[in-house]
């Protein structure tokens, strides 16, 4: 029941956004503030929260676990991307540029969490946490060299180690100090944050639905390669991480947070590099709107799965 009261939460707050839009009570240029108050403001006090939890080394020990699954998630989607990529787009290096970029990143902090705080509460927030710290280390790195590599023009962004160190990853070492120290805060200023924190849900899936409230569905079936690459990241790619996960006999815990990890959407990132780079911007952004709006449907239904599996 708490699996489905989620998924339907996740809907009804998309549709919202999506409705939103449609009105036009919001438009392109809300988008991006809404964005930053998600990720640098009640995201962070999510993750903070979370963590501000009665220390105990087994889960410690658990959270540096989750590392290291996030890493061999990554690894095996990688090469998931870059056989895709070349069987889907065998004659087109900046389509397939995408393709591997779109098979490996997830808005794993904007969507991910907050089902994951919905379905698993401030345990699953807590290691979370921990493994959205890798893939935004190698989001930032790998971006530029899969699309510097297959760029037109000279408009590129530069790499930068300040994107490594954004208020959400800060967030994560913020969270751990009070966990290894155990330092209280007053009552209220927690209070305070919780609040904060509980508006990542709602808020990160309305502005996912204004997202897909200015996509032209009809445009994006005009290349059958973009539907047939969101079927599989979002189908294919969970049941990958299942299989392996279950295989080297994770926690069952880990083996959930992995298998939404692998089930949500594409992030807009892929997009904004693509755009810089001027490779295929208009390919990348159709893959990540698709993928986000089945995913609405599919994230759920793989958190349903994963929990009836480990159960």
């Amino acid at each position: 029941m708490e699996m489905l009261n989620a998924a339907v939460q996740v809907m009804v707050f998309m549709a919202v956004g999506f409705v939103c839009r449609k009105l036009k009570w919001t438009n392109a240029a809300t988008v991006g503030p809404i964005s930053k108050i998600v990720l640098n403001v009640a995201l962070p006090c999510l993750v903070i929260t979370s963590m501000m939890t009665p220390f105990e080394m087994e889960k410690l020990q658990q959270g540096f676990l989750s590392l290291a699954m996030v890493l061999i998630l990554q690894a095996c989607f990688t090469l998931t991307g870059m056989v895709w990529a070349k069987m889907l787009k065998r004659n087109d290096p900046q389509c397939r540029a995408v393709l591997r970029a779109f098979f490996l990143f997830n808005n794993f902090m904007l969507i991910g969490v907050p089902i994951i705080a919905a379905v698993l509460g401030s345990e699953g927030v807590f290691y979370t946490g921990l493994m959205g710290l890798p893939q935004r280390v190698i989001m930032f790195i790998a971006l530029p060299l899969m699309y510097g590599a297959v760029a037109d023009g000279e408009n590129h962004v530069d790499f930068n180690w300040k994107m490594l160190f954004q208020i959400p990853s800060v967030s994560v070492f913020v969270g751990l100090f009070f966990f290894i120290t155990q330092i209280q805060l007053p009552q209220i200023v927690v209070g305070c944050m919780e609040t904060l924190g509980d508006m990542t849900l709602p808020l990160g899936m309305m502005l996912a639905g204004m997202q897909l409230g200015d996509v032209d569905l009809k445009g994006l079936l005009k290349d059958f390669t973009i539907p047939v690459a969101v079927l599989i990241k979002n189908m294919v790619s969970p049941a990958i991480a299942l299989a392996v996960l279950s295989l080297l006999r994770f926690p069952p815990l880990l083996i959930e947070l992995g298998v939404i990890f692998a089930a949500v959407p594409a992030p807009a990132m892929m997009v904004v590099y693509a755009a810089n780079y001027n490779v295929r911007a208009d390919y990348a952004g159709a893959a990540m709107f698709l993928s986000t709006l089945l995913g609405s449907v599919t994230l759920p239904l793989w958190s349903q799965i994963v929990t009836a599996f480990v159960n």
